[in-house]
């Protein structure tokens, strides 16, 4: 019997949810759901959380391994009192990268075949066409190239655009993708970039990364995709950009969610804004990538995605 906490992100009947759906990908889980964890005495557990209130977990002293619910995470580590030594796993459901991957693809069409302008010119009654570049006129750039970037890169590329992708650190691929890495040359990855696509997890690193001086580095006319976190661009630098620089942009992702109803973003006929929809959890993918990665863990398997305390994610 493996015991797994979980702490609801949702109402009573989204815990159910995820409770039926443990209860399917492996019948013998003994699902609990907050505040109902029971003793630590009751043998060792495992956490599945998105975000948790301070010290829940670190008082908890019979969890072995946390999930995260999402491939973020950056709602686990809130909770500063985490023990170091607790392993944190990010949700790395292939079902995500597909989600993100179709997002992306619906997005850079859009961005492409210019359609924040015929919105803005239906919302006008003004029949009006505009030009575009073909696919291979238009390279796609992907900040952040982990796991989802990958995805993203496969499905985008297909439609023959010509992809780029950026990590912090060097990564040997060989996708087809034009590579670049860390800060020296990060300017060289947004120069050549028509589409930019935000993957960026959220740490002290990533937090302000696309400033208003790195915005006028992408090519006049460029545009912007972010689904990775909010906190990758800050949204006064982003209108300014687009007011001189830039052409439109699609934001899944804001720095502080939800948006309020009286942001001047909201107005701006040139950005299309989505409510953190771009890769959704659902739960019977996810209990069952979770339910097969602490089977893997009881085996003595240890290579499912991890967190990186040094680098936050």
């Amino acid at each position: 019997m493996t015991i797994l906490l979980f702490y609801p992100d949702g109402d009573e009947a989204d815990s159910q949810r995820w409770k039926k759906a443990f209860q399917l990908a492996d019948s013998t889980i003994d699902f609990r759901i907050w505040p109902n964890w029971g003793d630590p005495s009751d043998g060792p557990a495992y956490c599945f959380v998105w975000q948790a209130d301070k010290d829940i977990i670190g008082n908890q002293s019979n969890i072995q391994a946390i999930f995260s619910m999402g491939a973020g995470m950056d709602g686990v580590l809130r909770d500063q009192s985490l023990p170091p030594d607790i392993p944190v796993y990010r949700l790395a459901d292939d079902e995500l990268g597909k989600d993100m991957a179709d997002y992306m693809t619906m997005a850079c069409l859009m961005l492409h075949r210019r359609m924040p302008e015929f919105l803005s010119q239906q919302a006008k009654q003004l029949w009006k066409r505009q030009g575009n570049k073909r696919a291979s006129e238009v390279s796609v750039g992907i900040l952040g190239y982990g796991r989802l970037g990958q995805a993203v890169a496969k499905q985008v590329s297909a439609i023959g655009y010509p992809m780029r992708g950026w990590t912090r650190t060097q990564k040997s691929l060989d996708d087809g993708s034009e590579l670049f890495h860390g800060d020296d040359q990060l300017d060289a990855f947004l120069a050549g970039t028509d589409i930019l696509i935000g993957l960026l997890p959220h740490t002290t690193a990533t937090d302000g990364l696309l400033s208003a001086e790195r915005l006028t580095q992408l090519p006049k006319g460029a545009s912007i995709i972010n689904a990775g976190r909010g906190s990758l661009v800050k949204l006064d630098d982003l209108s300014a950009a687009l007011d001189t620089h830039l052409s439109a942009a699609i934001l899944d992702v804001m720095p502080n969610e939800p948006l309020a109803s009286d942001h001047p973003i909201w107005r701006r006929s040139d950005v299309i804004i989505t409510p953190h929809v771009s890769a959704l959890t659902r739960p019977q993918s996810a209990a069952g990538y979770v339910a097969a990665t602490i089977n893997r863990i009881h085996c003595g398997d240890k290579t499912a995605p991890q967190l990186d305390r040094s680098r936050g994610y």
